[in-house]
């Protein structure tokens, strides 16, 4: 990477996320209740806040079951 490139990348690793915005999430037209989609938003969170220290198919499954079966997340 270029210098000026390098250093965007950099800057924009330290800024904080103040503000996110989710409009409805598939609650209105796509008719997901809000509980559902609660759930899988707070479970997206939960999985971008702690990574796994290495994925393989096995962490990629789990995650994937904790989506479709409502399992608890963490």
């Amino acid at each position: 990477m270029g210098d000026a490139a390098g250093s965007s990348t950099h800057q924009h690793a330290r800024q904080k996320i103040s503000t996110i915005a989710c409009p409805r999430l598939g609650t209105g037209i796509g008719r997901v209740p809000y509980t559902e989609a609660a759930r899988q938003m707070a479970l997206a969170y939960d999985h971008f806040l702690y990574p796994p220290k290495h994925l393989n198919c096995i962490v990629a499954a789990e995650r994937q079951l904790q989506i479709w079966e409502g399992g608890d997340f963490r």
